[in-house]
């Protein structure tokens, strides 16, 4: 009896036979030797079961049980079923698309598993067999027979390990597949809904026509009974007929039901369609948005043993310690089925048992644990509970398991401000795209105010990326004008030197001076603005903030302050500038949002040792490339957001331009836009070009270089500038104040004589010494004009 082999082995292998059991062959495989390898065996696919045949009675208490008992809105989810089973040729062409990708999935595991069993098969034979070859070789001279067996033991092992090499290749080009689905053609997608559709009213009518035999029967054994159970029967034959299709739509098109009113879209950030306004029709994006899927994620009472993904899930979870192990354990309820249609693995929502205190964030905790389980990255599984904005509560999770890592696979997109000519900063910032494919936009305006954002994380990891496609998007709008400070010299931020109004590089004295006077003008400027609203029509600050037609029409443009390696400037600077920075930087903070403006600040790390809790705490919008541990992760993106699982310690080290963005306890793993060195600099160039146009061009880039220096030594030159006005050669605080305060409302308001003492004092004037006989007072305390200038002198002006 020949051996079964692969069909390119047939010139390789010659005359190889079974020797029957017990014969003394020349190599007897020993018990281990026979058994097939622990690494082999667990790659043969499971035997699936029989699927069941469709049972009206079970299904009925199924579905009604659910609806009713586990769904808040039992009754009206029930009726929108019905009505769903009413128009079911009505359905959407996406979920009718959704439903022919499952059966392609469907088919494609089937042959799957039929070349993966059959490759099994293939090496558990050759592991039991005994192979002998029945080639001999002549004796040569005195050569014993012992060593003629010997060499025929080579020959046979040879060849039976060339049979096995081969149909070990097989089967890992056969587990090495992808699932690639066809898009239905709108052809294929009008032909399956009239199948349907025919399916229905084949059902529907059979069931009535039975229920009405049924009456007719019952009606001539007694009237009486007939009339009164005449409206029961056709209630009953309805629902019955409903409950027998939706049972048919379960087994046959991959359990989803069209039910719009129960579906949810899993998305956190919103996705404005608004933030590029492409002039020219210059910019384009690189992957299309995400697919409309609201009309086939819907919620059905999917039985965990016809759904193998869930099966799988619940050995997982019992695995690590999540849920129960025995016999009558809890298992996991399929809300929405596995949906092969995302294009990357599957997608599906489950509801956790009840009973024994599991939430998703338990799931969460272990999520690196679950995926050695499952042998695959961690980044592969995606997971996130459904908030109840959604349909969901602690326990609803959905479950997304990857054929590869979505944040490494392919190419970036390239940024759509590489190639736009302008934008629109308050509708959003392009960002990048999760793991479906979808786009996500970063939201600029959030509860009445503009939203600032935090980020940290690794060097090289892409932290200045996000801090860059934010500046991409102020650089294109007109109504925004750029501070911009950078704790490191270089050329990141080189190319703003043409667009922003200001920018500061370096940790030097004059350095952070500038710095420090660039948020003393930012202040200036929001106290202005305070000051004015109140004089402005109520139909132009209708919430007492900035809004995009009083910026336009009164030309208060957004304040945008770019700052970058914040802990630079931490460790560089005194502990007293430290205290001034933090203040004036929280202020700007708090009331910033509602004036207009908004700092986009990074840094590399973030304890509480170098940036202050209460500080993070202020920033709408959180975000985090990785980390390298949870502790890190947890200040970056605050305890709200870990406490909802956002972890950016689980980014390995290939995810470069890969940042978790959080808005409170709603986060989302994003894969940012590319926008390389020379795209920026193009982008500031259109940025310079585009104010030029609007006349927005302003600050350092429109040469209208200024002396930028700290408020104390601003004080000391402008209490020079009240003495001379006066003509005077010495002056009281209080009298300087009052003049400063009149003359530099903007900058001096509201200044008392000893907030001015405190200023002189913090420039190095010293304290106040007697002017002698002045303004009829014997000898009042004030500063002397000789004493100011030549400290004036002293001091190092910055431009």
């Amino acid at each position: 009896m020949t051996v079964e082999t692969p069909g390119d082995l047939e010139e390789e292998i010659l005359e190889v036979e079974l020797l029957p059991p017990g014969h003394p062959g020349p190599h007897r495989p020993s018990d281990d030797e026979a058994k097939p390898s622990s690494h082999r065996k667990a790659r043969t696919p499971k035997t699936e079961r029989a699927p069941k045949a469709p049972r009206t009675g079970p299904t009925a208490a199924a579905v009604i049980r659910h609806q009713v008992t586990v769904t808040r809105t039992g009754a009206q989810h029930l009726a929108a079923e019905w009505k769903a089973w009413r128009t079911f040729a009505r359905l959407s062409d996406n979920a009718i698309a959704v439903h022919a990708i499952n059966r392609q999935h469907a088919e494609w595991k089937a042959r799957q598993d039929r070349d993966a069993k059959a490759a099994n098969a293939g090496i558990a034979r050759l592991d039991r067999s005994k192979i002998a070859s029945t080639r001999t070789i002549p004796a040569r001279g005195k050569q014993p027979a012992r060593h003629r067996t010997t060499h025929t033991k080579v020959v046979h092992t040879v060849k039976g390990q060339a049979a096995r090499d081969v149909w070990e290749k097989r089967l890992d080009k056969v587990l090495a597949r992808e699932f690639k689905h066809t898009d239905p053609t709108p052809a294929m997608i009008a032909g399956r809904r009239s199948e349907m559709a025919r399916t229905r009213t084949f059902k529907s009518r059979s069931t009535l026509a039975l229920a009405s035999a049924v009456e007719v029967v019952t009606w001539t054994v007694s009237p009486f009974t007939g009339t009164l159970l005449a409206g029961v029967a056709l209630v009953a034959a309805g629902m019955l007929s409903w409950l027998q299709g939706r049972k048919d739509e379960a087994d046959r098109y991959e359990k989803v039901l069209p039910i719009p009113e129960l579906a949810y879209i899993p998305s956190v950030l919103p996705a404005a369609v608004a933030a590029l306004e492409l002039e020219q029709a210059g910019a384009e994006l690189d992957t299309e948005a995400e697919a409309d899927t609201t009309a086939a994620a819907t919620e059905t009472d999917v039985p965990d043993d016809d759904c193998p993904e869930a099966e799988q899930l619940n050995e997982v979870l019992r695995a690590v310690g999540i849920l129960l192990k025995g016999e009558n354990a809890p298992s996991v309820t399929v809300v929405t089925a596995p949906n092969y249609a995302v294009g990357n693995g599957y997608e599906m929502t489950v509801d956790l048992p009840k009973g024994d205190g599991i939430l998703v964030r338990h799931v969460l905790k272990k999520i690196d644990v679950i995926a050695g389980e499952y042998g695959i990255s961690k980044m592969r599984i995606i997971a996130r509970e459904i908030p109840p904005s959604e349909g969901g509560h602690g326990r609803r999770m959905s479950w997304w398991i990857c054929e590869h890592d979505p944040y490494t696979h392919g190419e970036p997109t390239r940024s759509p401000y590489a190639t736009a000519n302008t934008a629109n900063y308050w509708a959003g910032v392009f960002l990048g795209a999760i793991a479906s494919g979808a786009r996500r936009i970063m939201p600029t305006e959030l509860a009445g105010g503009l939203a600032s954002v935090f980020v940290s994380g690794q060097q090289r990891f892409g932290k200045s990326t996000l801090l860059r496609l934010a500046a991409a998007a102020g650089v294109l709008s007109p109504d925004v004008r750029i501070y911009a400070a950078n704790g490191k010299r270089g050329r990141d931020w080189a190319p703003l030197a043409g667009v922003a109004h200001r920018l500061v590089e370096g940790t030097g004295e004059e350095d952070i001076a500038r710095f420090l006077a660039m948020l003393d003008e930012l202040i200036q400027e929001m106290e202005g603005r305070y000051r004015d609203f109140p004089n402005l029509p109520l139909s132009l600050i209708p919430d007492g903030r900035l809004t995009p037609e009083l910026a336009r029409e009164h030309s208060m443009p957004i304040l945008a302050l770019l700052l970058d390696e914040l802990q630079v400037y931490v460790k560089a600077m005194t502990p007293e500038q430290r205290k001034e920075m933090w203040d004036k930087l929280g202020r700007l903070l708090l009331g910033g949002p509602a004036a207009g403006i908004v700092l986009w600040v990074g840094t590399q790390r973030a304890g509480s040792d170098e940036i202050p809790t209460g500080f993070r705490d202020m920033f709408t919008i959180r975000a985090s490339v990785r980390m390298p541990d949870s502790r890190s992760s947890k200040m970056a993106l605050g305890d709200v957001a870990a406490d909802a699982g956002a972890d950016s310690s689980i980014l390995e080290m290939d995810h470069v331009a890969v940042v978790i963005l959080a808005l409170g306890p709603a986060w989302e793993i994003i894969r940012m836009d590319r926008l390389n060195d020379a795209d920026w600099a193009e982008v500031c160039k259109r940025g310079r070009l585009i104010r030029q146009n609007h006349g927005s061009l302003s600050g350092n880039a429109a040469g209208n270089v200024v002396h930028i220096e700290a408020r104390h030594i601003r004080a000391v030159r402008d209490a020079i500038a009240m003495m001379d006005a006066a003509d005077e050669d010495r002056g009281r605080l209080e009298d300087l104040a009052d003049a400063m305060a009149a003359v530099f409302p903007a900058e001096w308001n509201d200044l008392s004589g000893r907030e001015l003492g405190d200023l002189l004092r913090q420039a190095g004037a010293g304290p106040t010494s007697g002017l002698g006989p002045w303004r009829d007072k014997a000898n009042p305390n004030g500063y002397k004009r000789t004493g100011l200038a030549n400290l004036l002198a002293t001091t190092r002006t910055t431009a």
